[in-house]
């Protein structure tokens, strides 16, 4: 199995996702949607850099930078928000 392929048979059970949730504006407040955006948006500038759009065809040390930037990012901003930096 490769990065970001689902074992069906570990998965066919499971049913939350964000979209019973009604998505991820109903689950997190705009100034974290905001945070989120500004992660997604360095992690696609991380894609774009690479010449991968395609995360399928990560390799194991691009996926785990690519969600670095993503989750570490998120965490930043949201840190840099509550000290008033931002």
């Amino acid at each position: 199995m490769t990065v970001g392929q689902r074992d069906p048979e570990v998965w066919k059970d499971v049913t939350l996702d964000t979209r019973s949730m009604g998505g991820p504006e109903t689950v997190m407040n705009s100034e974290e949607l905001e945070c989120l955006k500004l992660a997604g948006r360095d992690a696609g500038a991380y894609l774009m850099e690479i010449g991968q759009m395609d995360m399928s065809k990560l390799e194991p040390e691009q996926w785990r930078k690519f969600l670095s930037i993503t989750v570490l990012g998120y965490e930043l901003n949201m840190a840099s928000r509550k000290a008033g930096v931002c």
